[in-house]
């Protein structure tokens, strides 16, 4: 038979407690044979982190489960099958040179380049892998592997009249101790080692361990293309998500990334691994994903969230042809428009409704103000004052959740008078307003009553319960009614049960993402906790995707809940927020916007060289009962090129203007931040 078949094994995290008898261990061998049983098995690819911390004890343990594995599938008479590379727990870190980190501190592509071709730093860097090496030469000791350094690897091989090539790559041989030990890089010269040695193959296959959207931002420019154009499937581990098979498909990409190892499950950490069988004769690929159960000891099929029982089908990629790569010098991260000027109005939590009780009686929103019309008249007199102090004016203005307060008709219709307000300040028309919905957004009467008829029609209640959004789903429809596009393709901004947004405004060059992370919120108080779910993101980029398929608009993602932990009670945060990240950075986002936690913060996620933006905003609408020890507050955020500036403002109810007693002022930043305050922004950073 015309086929290609692999076992891939990733973040095995081997020490010293492994034993040949333990449950664990037995399970997965018993798996591995049952799944191969007479089946052909060209290659073992292992992606890393094979140990768990680098040291000989560690490995000589691996070397049994090797072993073991080879023999149980009878492969030990060919062990050119077996293939390895290092993650970052399979070094020592003891055995870097003092002082090393210093050298990683500003990286640059020429920075790099120098550390990679010059002998002194490859011996410096060479050191810390005297352990993994040592096991490595271990596997490939009776192999005939064509291209080995002790970095990297390439083989080539031929099999069923076709030349393949298996790519060891090493996106770990820049870590060092904090904070650099998740520096994930390859860099451009050993990537043009790799493409010259394996330049002939008529399929290659590419061994990484970390996925290719946490690799340092200059590897996102200098390298990923190009590997995803010469590799036709990308192997990786670390991740930890259930991110399966994700397919790279342009007028001249075509790869296959294929994500294998741990997996975090509802706070819980499986093991998992997968086998891939290529069918040249029908073009065409079997995914079969494989997960161990912690409950039953056993392993079962991986079925969560895309994989139906546990397999995936696709179509094999072909060989893309050569695209030309303009170079990229230093660290840049390259966006098309890069003299764009475009100007954010963060609003959030503004919870328009009668909220609180205070001895009984219910009070207004504003505890300092008489109506909504006063507070619409405070905020129209501080974007003219914003305007004045610092030539900013909003072109988008993005509202990330809990506009209302219980979720009823007469919160909202105050909201669309407050928001149209504030457009016709700001001169926009309401297709340039972003709306999203936070937990308050939801009505939970509506939820229960839902389902309760659905208990008596004996139908299932499930995830995401639309019914609680009816009111919100209103208001937000009737916001946008006449509100067409500038592609005059009549498409109206619609919140419908796909839940997710994407605002598009190619006249800005931005596409705001308005992603509904209140997928699980319900009636009960256990279901309170932010999820937007792989499902929901993955459709929303696939949207995306296909209006920008070549990805040159600038993208800001919008969600409610605190996508950092910025709550020490875990249900006020995004549950699944490590599960979104590396689809987020693959889909080159870079800035995320939310509300949720009344508090104005910024942070990012990813790791060094490579990360995301997150800014938060307090609340524009509690007032000073509620909120005792934090002003109301929104933000704008201004962004330049790839230059953001952030101007907080605060609300001072001891303060005074024409409009009477309070009123919006700057927002300082604490004085131990480590953010840029020389400007007359509170903050700036690049993207």
């Amino acid at each position: 038979m015309n086929n290609l078949r692999w076992l891939h094994l990733s973040d095995l995290y081997i020490n010293t407690q492994w034993t040949n008898d333990s449950p664990f261990f037995q399970s997965l061998l018993e798996d591995i044979h049952y799944q191969i049983k007479d089946k052909s098995l060209n290659f073992i690819f292992v992606t890393g982190d094979i140990v768990y911390s680098g040291q000989k004890d560690q490995y000589q343990q691996a070397k049994v489960f090797f072993d073991a594995l080879l023999a149980s599938l009878k492969l030990q008479e060919t062990p050119t099958k077996l293939y390895v590379i290092p993650g970052n727990h399979d070094v020592d870190w003891r055995s870097i040179p003092p002082g090393f980190e210093d050298y990683l501190v500003d990286l640059t592509k020429e920075k790099i380049d120098s550390y990679w071709q010059e002998e002194n730093y490859r011996k410096a860097i060479s050191s810390k892998f005297q352990n993994y090496n040592s096991f490595s030469k271990h596997v490939f000791s009776k192999q005939s592997v064509s291209n080995k350094s002790e970095l990297f690897f390439v083989d080539t091989l031929a099999i069923n009249d076709r030349k393949i090539a298996i790519i060891g790559l090493n996106s770990v041989w820049l870590s060092v101790k904090n904070p650099f030990r998740n520096l994930a890089v390859i860099g451009s010269s050993q990537f043009a080692e790799v493409l010259e040695k394996s330049k002939d193959a008529d399929i290659k296959i590419g061994l990484i361990h970390h996925p290719p959207a946490l690799l340092w931002k200059g590897d996102q420019h200098n390298v990923i293309p190009l590997l995803q154009q010469e590799c036709n499937f990308i192997l990786h581990g670390h991740s930890h998500t259930e991110d399966f098979v994700s397919t790279i498909f342009s007028s001249k990409l075509n790869s296959t990334i294929i994500g294998s190892g741990q997996s975090t499950r509802h706070g819980k950490i499986d093991y998992t691994y997968n086998i891939v069988n290529l069918d040249f004769d029908n073009n065409f690929a079997k995914a079969t994903f494989r997960r161990y159960s912690s409950r039953s000891k056993k392993f079962i099929a991986n079925a969560y969230p895309l994989a139906d029982e546990g397999k995936i089908e696709f179509n094999i990629p072909e060989y893309a042809t050569p695209i030309e790569q303009s170079p990229i010098t230093s660290n840049e991260i390259s966006f098309p428009l890069k003299d764009r000027e475009i100007t954010i109005m963060h609003l959030s939590d503004i919870q328009f409704g009668r909220h609180h009780t205070n001895d009984g009686n219910r009070m207004p929103l504003y505890k300092d103000d008489k109506s909504y019309s006063d507070e619409l008249v405070k905020i129209q007199l501080d974007i003219k004052r914003v305007k004045e102090a610092y030539g900013i004016s909003p072109d988008l203005i993005a509202v990330t959740g809990d506009i209302a307060e219980w979720s009823i008709e007469p919160e909202y219709i105050a909201a669309t008078t407050f928001l149209s307000g504030i457009a016709k300040e700001c001169d926009l028309p309401h297709r340039r307003v972003q709306l999203i919905p936070g937990n308050h957004d939801i009505n939970r009467k509506l939820c229960l009553a839902a389902r309760l008829t659905a208990e008596a029609k004996q139908h299932a209640f499930t995830q995401p319960f639309f019914e609680k959004f009816e009111f919100f789903q209103e208001f937000f429809n009737s916001f946008y009614r006449n509100c067409y596009q500038i592609n005059n393709q009549n498409d109206v901004f619609e919140f419908n049960n796909n839940l997710y947004i994407n605002y598009f405004y190619p006249e800005l060059g931005v596409t705001l993402l308005g992603l509904n992370s209140c997928v699980a919120e319900s009636e009960k108080d256990t279901d309170h906790y932010g999820l937007v779910t792989i499902d929901q993101i993955n459709r929303a980029f696939t949207e995306c995707n296909q209006k920008d398929p070549e990805r040159k608009m600038l993208r800001i993602a919008l969600v409610h809940h605190n996508f950092k932990r910025g709550s020490s009670v875990d249900n006020e945060n995004l549950k699944d927020a490590d599960e979104l990240e590396i689809p987020l950075l693959s889909n080159n986002v870079r800035l995320i916007l939310h509300g949720h936690q009344h508090i104005p913060l910024a942070t990012t996620s990813g790791i060094p060289g490579n990360s995301i933006h997150v800014l938060s905003t307090g609340s524009a609408g509690l007032d000073s009962d509620t909120l005792p020890q934090n002003s109301r507050r929104y933000q704008y955020i201004s962004i330049k090129g790839n230059t953001v500036l952030v101007y907080r403002r605060r609300y001072e109810h001891q303060s005074r203007d024409s409009s009477g007693n309070g009123c919006w002022v700057p927002d300082p930043l604490p004085e131990d931040s480590l953010y840029n305050t020389d400007t007359p922004a509170t903050l700036t950073f690049e993207l």
